[in-house]
């Protein structure tokens, strides 16, 4: 199912430590290492 924004697909990521959560929502797969570079710094 799409979104208005024409999203897709929910990217998540948790910390094991924290369990602090980050939710991203992307239209393509394709940019799924693009997102995490951006978490990571």
């Amino acid at each position: 199912v799409e979104s208005i924004g024409g999203r897709r697909y929910a990217y998540v990521v948790v910390d094991d430590f924290s369990r602090y959560t980050w939710v991203n929502f992307i239209k393509e797969k394709s940019v799924t290492f693009g997102v995490f570079k951006d978490l990571c710094t």
